[in-house]
C-alpha cells in the first residue's frame, strides 16, 4: 500500500512571514499550512495569523470570521468594525451580533438584523429594557427556538401549524420569509434541486430538532412532544421522498400536487389567498388572530 509522505512542519513564524510576503510566491501554499495547524497552535501565533487573514482576500476574511467566533478576543472589535464598514459581509455580522456592545447593536439594528441575524441580534437585544421581538421576521424554526427563549408557550397545534408552513414554503419554492429570498438558488435544474434541498434540511429537520430539543427541557409534556415527533418524522419522510423524487424544474408543474396532499386542505386554502412574497399579509401572527378558520 503506498503512503503520501508529507514533509516535516516548517517554523510557524516562517510561514506566517511567507504568507505576508506577497512576493514570495507561497502566499497560496502558506495559506494551505496555516489552514491545516492553526487550530495546534498558541494563541500568540493564532492571534497574528488571523489579523494577517483579515488584511487579505474574501476567502480568507471569512475563514477568519469563522475561526473568530470561537476564539474570540475583544482586541479584535475595531478591525472588525472596519471591515463591516467596508464590506459588509454577512459572516461579520454574525461575529458582531454575537460579541459587539449591545450599545453598538442598537446603533446599528438595522443593517445588522436582515433574514435569521434578525434572531441572533435579538437574542442579546431581548433583556434591554423596552425591546420587543417582532415574531413576523422569524422562519418557522427560528419562532420556535425565540418562543422558548422567551418563556413562552408553544402548542401542538402551533408546532404543527408552523411545520405545515414550513412544508408549504418549501413547496412553493420559498425560504423563509420573504426578507430571506436572497439564498434562493434558479440558475440552473441541478441548482433549483439543490436549493430544495437544502432548505428542506435546514427549515423542516430544524423543527424536528428543536421540538426534540424541547422534549427534554419539558418533562410533564415529553410523552406529548414524543408523540409529535414520531408524527413530524413520519410526515418528514413522506416529503423526503417527494424531494428526492423530483424532477428539477418540473417539481413546479407536476409534484407541487403530490406536495399539497401531504397538507391538510383547510391551511392551503387559506395561504393560497396570498402573495407570498408579501410578507405584510402572510404572518404567523395572522394565524394567531383567525384561528377560527382551522
Amino acid at each position: 500500500m503506498a503512503y503520501t509522505v508529507r514533509g516535516h512542519n516548517a517554523p510557524i513564524a516562517q510561514v506566517i512571514k511567507n504568507y505576508l510576503n506577497k512576493r514570495s510566491g507561497k502566499v497560496s501554499i502558506s495559506g494551505e499550512e496555516i489552514r491545516r495547524r492553526y487550530d495546534g497552535l498558541d494563541w500568540k501565533y493564532q492571534k497574528k495569523i488571523l489579523y494577517a487573514f483579515l488584511e487579505s482576500s474574501r476567502t480568507d476574511r471569512e475563514w477568519a470570521y469563522l475561526k473568530l467566533l470561537k476564539n474570540w478576543d475583544d482586541c479584535f472589535v475595531p478591525r472588525i468594525e472596519e471591515l463591516w464598514n467596508m464590506y459588509h459581509e454577512n459572516k461579520a455580522s454574525w461575529i458582531i451580533n454575537s460579541f459587539f456592545p449591545v450599545d453598538y447593536l442598537k446603533e446599528h439594528f438595522e443593517e445588522l438584523s436582515h433574514g435569521p441575524n434578525y434572531y441572533h441580534i435579538c437574542k442579546r437585544l431581548i433583556c434591554t429594557e423596552g425591546f420587543v421581538v417582532d415574531k413576523s421576521r422569524l422562519d418557522e424554526y427560528y419562532l420556535i427556538r425565540m418562543k422558548r427563549l422567551l418563556g413562552e408557550e408553544i402548542s401542538n397545534e402551533e408546532l404543527k401549524y408552523l411545520f405545515y408552513l414550513a412544508m408549504y414554503k418549501f413547496g412553493m419554492g420559498i425560504i423563509g420569509f420573504a426578507s430571506q429570498h436572497d439564498v434562493e438558488v434558479r440558475e440552473s435544474a441541478s441548482g433549483y434541486h439543490a436549493s430544495m434541498f437544502m432548505i428542506y434540511k435546514w427549515i423542516i429537520e430544524k423543527i424536528i430538532y428543536s421540538v426534540e430539543w424541547q422534549s427534554y427541557c419539558d418533562y410533564e409534556r415529553r410523552r406529548e412532544y414524543e408523540e409529535l415527533i414520531r408524527w413530524f418524522k413520519r410526515v418528514s419522510q413522506e416529503v423526503y421522498v417527494i424531494v428526492n423524487e423530483m424532477d428539477n424544474i418540473a417539481f413546479m408543474e407536476s409534484d407541487r400536487k403530490k406536495w399539497h396532499e401531504l397538507i391538510p386542505a383547510q391551511y392551503t386554502r387559506f395561504w393560497d389567498r396570498f402573495d407570498l412574497i408579501d410578507n405584510s399579509k402572510f404572518l404567523y401572527e395572522y394565524w394567531l388572530e383567525h384561528k377560527d378558520i382551522f
